[in-house]
Parts: C-alpha cells; sequence; structure tokens
C-alpha cells in the first residue's frame, strides 16, 4: 500500500487529499478534506497497477538503461503512453545533468531523469488545468526509492 498525502492550494481554496494505492488490487482511494471534514472519497478500479504521476518518476528510475524508442504504458489513474521522448542537459540547482526526458501523451506531464547514477529524477512537469513544475533539489542515498 502507497498512500500519498498532500495540502493543496489553488483558486478555490485549500484542500487536503490523501491518495491510497492498492497495487495487489489495482485500485486507488482519494480522500478530500477542507478542514478535518471529508468532503469526498472515490474509489477507482483498473485492470492494473495505477501510478501517481509525481511518484511514477521515482518507480521509473529502477528500469535504467532506456533505449531509443523506450515506450510504456501506464495508469495515473487513466491509461497514458509514456515514452522516451530525448536525453537533453538541463539545469537544475544550479548544476547541469544529462537526463533522459519521457513524455506522457497527450501532453499530460513531462519528467527527466538523471542519465547517470543514482538516475534520480531531476525534475517533473505537470500539465492539464494545474500545470507544476517540481524540482529535486536534493536526495539522499539512504531514503531514495
Amino acid at each position: 500500500m502507497l498512500k500519498v498525502d498532500r495540502d493543496v492550494s489553488g483558486w478555490f481554496g485549500k484542500e487536503h487529499i490523501i491518495e491510497e494505492y492498492d497495487q495487489s488490487n489495482f485500485t486507488v482511494r482519494i480522500s478530500k478534506f477542507k478542514g478535518k471534514k471529508k468532503t469526498e472519497e472515490t474509489l477507482l478500479k483498473a485492470d492494473g497497477p495505477i501510478y501517481n504521476a509525481i511518484i511514477l518518476p521515482f518507480h521509473q528510475r529502477k528500469a535504467v538503461p532506456f533505449s531509443k524508442g523506450w515506450t510504456r504504458t501506464f495508469r495515473i489513474p487513466r491509461k497514458i503512453e509514456v515514452k522516451l521522448s530525448a536525453i537533453e542537459k538541463i539545469e537544475v540547482g544550479g548544476r547541469s545533468y544529462e537526463a533522459y526526458r519521457f513524455s506522457g501523451t497527450p501532453g499530460q506531464f513531462d519528467f527527466w531523469i538523471n542519465k547517470n547514477d543514482p538516475h534520480v529524477p531531476l525534475k517533473i512537469k505537470g500539465g492539464g488545468v494545474f500545470k507544476y513544475s517540481l524540482l529535486i533539489n536534493g536526495y539522499s542515498r539512504e531514503n531514495s526509492l
């Protein structure tokens, strides 16, 4: 069981969201709260593992090395195709890295994984209604996924 616990602020106010991923049963339970009051709960079931868009790059880094043309389908929770779209240099935290760039289609998100060991995700950029960018500023081998 994987639990993603996050606070989200936006034009709609503040919301607390808990996502509980059960990869044995291919479900995710999404609970939304305003303050301590639960306002919504949804259970999604799929025909295979369901990933969180932010955690997917951490999972995917275990598949290194990648070759040109690499493509795979994931559910986040709907099915999307993720492909290795480029190997490029990016700058994060004032340092330059050679990175694998993956794109989720259609236009869902992009993420970059360090091409060199320890293959950590360096950047995650989301699409859709709530566009976001996350830059990984540090990591610890002791606590790495």
